[in-house]
């Protein structure tokens, strides 16, 4: 989310493509990617005007410095490479920007596990060391994952999250959305993968009719981090230079002694890898006598 004036700390209420509620003289335009180009459809119905894309979190078709809130709903954990999808949200996210991942919690308190699990039986078997839906539910595992990321991560929470539908077909209806149920569909056909979430829901049936599976989410709460001066991967090396230390990477390091034009606000080291994007950010410089200049 793109906000000014200021950097908000929450979206509560998001219209028509634009978050707004985020205090006085606060506002936001809100953009999106997905992987699915049907339930993009189905947002852009739903958010009018909003920056609705599709695409792949390990390469995010932004720019960078594009964001001052960033959320990754349910991801993260599914790309091939976590990490590399995080550094991608740290690249497109202001320096300080606020960004918030979320995952599966305890499978014991998720009861959408069941589901998972038997959509899981019809899909072919993972690809060995794949974490799956779970892999970052343990303490800590998430908080590690987003701090190897070059983010700050600043608490974690649990959130509940119960699934609600007015009945089991409702239910049938939402859950074969999911990635994981349309790729069971392309595999068995719709008709089975229909009747195995209907047998799973049954489970969940309340005494009104409707379903209810009760889950708990875990949410970091993390921040950008404003670059490798703040990191200790940057020291001054005279007037108006900057040097690397040995924690960057020798392809991304600058050389000693390079100049720098003098302090000013949002200047930045830029460094282009073999990971295809700039990797390390440079919000603040040394000013005189070593101190930081903004």
């Amino acid at each position: 989310m793109a906000a000014g004036p200021g950097r908000p700390r929450a979206c509560r209420a998001v219209h028509r493509g634009r978050a707004d509620n985020l205090g006085p003289g606060r506002s936001g335009d809100v953009a999106g990617l997905d992987a699915s180009a049907q339930l993009l459809e189905v947002a852009r119905r739903r958010l009018d005007g909003a920056d609705l894309r599709q695409g792949d979190v390990e390469a995010l078709p932004y720019a960078d410095d594009s964001f001052d809130a960033v959320t990754a709903f349910n991801s993260v954990q599914y790309a091939s490479d976590p990490v590399r999808a995080l550094r991608e949200i740290e690249r497109v996210a202001t320096a300080g920007a606020a960004v918030t991942v979320t995952t599966w919690g305890d499978p014991e308190r998720c009861e959408a596990r069941a589901m998972l699990a038997a959509i899981a039986a019809l899909l072919p078997p993972p690809p060995p060391g794949a974490g799956g839906p779970f892999a970052l539910a343990r303490p800590g595992a998430l908080e590690a994952l987003v701090e190897s990321a070059h983010l700050s991560a600043e608490r974690a929470i649990g959130v509940a999250a119960p699934f609600l539908y007015p009945d089991v077909a409702t239910g049938v209806r939402a859950s074969l959305s999911s990635g994981p149920a349309q790729a069971a569909v392309q595999r068995v056909g719709v008709d089975r993968v229909r009747s195995t979430v209907a047998a799973v829901l049954e489970q969940f049936v309340q005494p009104d009719a409707s379903v209810r599976l009760d889950n708990v989410f875990r949410v970091v709460l993390a921040r950008a981090r404003a670059g490798p001066w703040e990191r200790g991967e940057v020291r001054p090396g005279g007037d108006g230079t900057l040097v690397a230390t040995s924690g960057v990477p020798a392809e991304h390091r600058v050389p000693a002694g390079s100049r720098r034009a003098g302090p000013r606000r949002s200047d930045r080291i830029s460094a282009v890898g073999p990971c295809g994007g700039r990797c390390h950010r440079q919000d603040r410089v040394p000013g005189a006598g070593g101190r930081e200049t903004v």
